[in-house]
């Protein structure tokens, strides 16, 4: 990865996303980090997850707040954190990001406090165990295991990133809102505008984690699929004594079918768990007895490595049954307390982050119904207005209509034909048009405020 520059650097870049490797931050359960770059399928066989789990992490894919626990690993995708949580591990995707450095430095020192705790708790337990003391009253607290650990880090680091988006959106919201009250104008309106929003997006967001924790403590199941470190050594637990019983029923047929022969001449094996299907005859001692197969001794013992094999596979589908149910079993006996503990305490404080910006948006709303009031009014009045200019309008047409009629130069009309005294009728029949025409204006406002719209 170092020391690549120039086009060399952007054909890797360009051949990884082509393969679909990406970088992952992996820290262990010591604290100590490391930078991993993996396809898909090398997360998949080293987590244990599915195709479909993995997209739920895909950075080019929009999905929303989940939070999934499957047979080897918690799948977490919280507002900016996308990681995969194992018993031993976690791998975070875009650790470089602004938003998720302080989250990578915090997730490190809650794991490196934890580590300590553990090689603490562990050394004081020798020491009782050493003493002979029980500590099943005076031992130390135990601790949470380390899914969990990283579980709580994950969901305050999630919470407390939508709060602080809560709280910057109200200091903004709340001044802005009561200076649209006192001054309408296009600024202040766009403003508003944005903060709505903003507003909205992020109640969707923090709807959405709600609604997953929600459905994680309504569901014992989901919570119980999420203790990582319980499954790992259940299945352990049963592994040893599934192989210890394949060895005691392998031994008494090898023994039940050489008559006897092994009785005399004691063969041990060495059996390895990870593939149970070899049968390993141990010479190292000088002091055992070394038997030499005849060929029907040779078929005896083909007969034993295959009953082996059989049995080491049916073994593997049988751990793997068995530790999901007692898991299961488990889960309804003695409960979930420790995830439910978890999942509720940021369940109820997403909840009142979630409370606050309801509150702000019932005070948009309640300011943008104040805002189209007023707005409305002053569409009123302006309308009243209007309605003024347009009757005056209408009688000064008239009262200009009758004075350009009369004004006409008729010389067949004997009332033009009089001057004295000279302008007597214009003068006359100006004021009378204009009498009436303020005698007209004032009867329709008369009919307007009759008829509500003044």
């Amino acid at each position: 990865m170092a020391g690549i520059s120039g086009g060399g650097g952007g054909g890797d870049h360009l051949r990884k996303k082509a393969t679909g490797v990406r970088t992952w931050l992996q820290l262990d359960s010591t604290g100590e980090s490391n930078i991993v770059e993996a396809g898909k399928h090398g997360v998949m066989r080293r987590t244990g997850l599915s195709g479909l789990d993995l997209r739920i992490l895909d950075p080019f894919l929009s999905y929303p707040s989940t939070l999934i626990g499957r047979e080897r690993a918690i799948i977490v995708h919280l507002e900016h954190i996308k990681a995969i949580v194992t018993a031993h591990e976690v791998l975070l995707l875009n650790s470089r990001e602004p938003s998720v450095v302080p989250f990578v430095e915090e997730l490190r020192h809650r794991i490196m406090q934890h580590h300590q705790a553990t090689e603490a708790l562990s050394r004081e337990e020798e020491s009782l165990l050493t003493r002979g003391q029980n500590g099943e009253n005076t031992g130390p607290p135990l601790l949470l295991p380390f899914e969990f650990v990283v579980l709580e880090a994950c969901l305050d680091a999630a919470c407390g990133y939508l709060d602080e988006e809560a709280t910057a959106l109200e200091e903004e919201a709340y001044p802005a809102l009561d200076e649209v009250t006192s001054k309408i104008n296009t600024l202040n309106l766009e403003r508003v505008h944005r903060i709505k929003n903003r507003l909205a997006q992020l109640f969707q967001r923090v709807q959405k984690v709600r609604d997953e924790l929600e459905r994680l403590l309504n569901n014992d199941e989901y919570m119980a699929k999420m203790y990582l470190t319980n499954k790992h050594a259940v299945e352990r637990q049963l592994r040893n004594s599934s192989l210890s019983s394949i060895k005691h029923e392998i031994v008494q047929r090898v023994l039940d079918e050489r008559h006897g022969m092994f009785l005399l001449h004691p063969i041990h094996f060495n059996f390895y768990p990870v593939s149970g299907e070899t049968l390993v005859q141990d010479r190292g001692n000088s002091s055992r007895f070394s038997v030499d197969f005849h060929p029907a001794e040779q078929h005896h013992q083909q007969r034993a490595i295959r009953t082996a094999s059989s049995l080491s596979r049916g073994s593997q589908f049988a751990i793997h049954t068995s530790s999901r149910r007692y898991m299961i079993g488990k889960s309804k006996h003695l409960g979930v307390k420790d995830v439910e503990i978890i999942v509720e305490a940021y369940f109820v404080r997403v909840d009142a982050t979630l409370s606050g910006l309801s509150t702000l948006r019932e005070y948009v709303d309640d300011t943008e119904d104040y805002i189209n009031i007023m707005l409305d009014d002053t569409r009123n009045r302006m309308m009243q207005k209007a309605v003024l200019f347009m009757t005056a309008g209408v009688v000064l047409m008239a009262f200009t209509t009758v004075t350009g009629v009369f004004s006409m130069n008729i010389h067949d009309f004997s009332l033009f034909q009089k001057t004295d005294p000279p302008n007597y009728y214009f003068i006359l029949f100006c004021g009378g048009g204009t009498a009436c025409s303020i005698v007209l204006y004032l009867i329709a406002i008369s009919w307007y405020k009759h008829l509500g719209l003044m």
